[in-house]
C-alpha cells in the first residue's frame, strides 16, 4: 500500500515538474526524478540483503543513497505542491521551465542543508542518576535516549 502512495505522488511530481521541459531538459529532469525513485526501490533490495546476515559496503551505500533519494523526492513534492497552490491562489501558470530548475535547485539546497544540520547539531548530554540499594547486577548499567525534540 505504501509503495503505490510513493509511486502515485511520484507521479504527481514527475507529471507536474517534466511537463514544461523539453529535449535533453527533459532528460535531465527524468534523472532528477527517476534516479531518487530508483534509489528509493533499491531500499528493498537492501532490506532483503540485510536478512542474510553480514551488511556490505554496497548495501550501505545503496541505504544513504535511499535516503538521500527519500528526502529530495520530499522536498520536491511539497515544493511542487506549494508552486501549484501558489498558481491557484494567484491565477497565473507557474508550470514553466525556469520555475522547475527552480523547484529541483531549492530541494537540493534543502536536502544538503538538512544532512548537514542533522551531522552538525546532534548533542550527547551525560546524566548520573543515583539511586539507593540498587542491585549490584544494575550498577553501570546504561540506558540511551534518542530525541529528535
Amino acid at each position: 500500500m505504501m509503495f503505490v502512495l510513493i509511486s502515485c505522488l511520484i507521479a504527481y511530481v514527475a507529471n507536474s515538474v517534466l511537463e514544461p521541459l523539453r529535449g535533453g531538459a527533459l532528460i535531465l529532469g527524468r534523472v532528477f526524478v527517476m534516479g531518487p525513485f530508483l534509489a528509493i526501490l533499491s531500499f528493498v533490495v537492501i532490506i532483503v540483503r540485510g536478512h542474510r546476515g553480514k551488511v556490505s559496503v554496497v548495501d550501505h551505500t545503496m541505504q544513504k543513497a535511499a535516503f538521500f533519494g527519500m528526502g529530495f523526492l520530499s522536498f520536491l513534492l511539497l515544493l511542487t505542491l506549494g508552486r501549484e497552490l501558489v498558481a491557484l491562489v494567484i491565477d497565473y501558470p507557474l508550470r514553466t521551465e525556469n520555475s522547475t530548475w527552480v523547484l529541483f535547485g531549492a530541494s537540493l539546497l534543502l536536502l544538503v542543508f538538512g544532512f548537514w544540520r542533522a551531522r552538525c547539531s546532534v548533542r550527547v548530554k551525560e546524566v548520573e542518576v543515583y539511586i539507593d540499594n540498587l542491585p549490584a547486577g544494575l550498577q553501570d548499567f546504561r540506558i540511551v535516549q534518542l530525541s529528535d525534540v
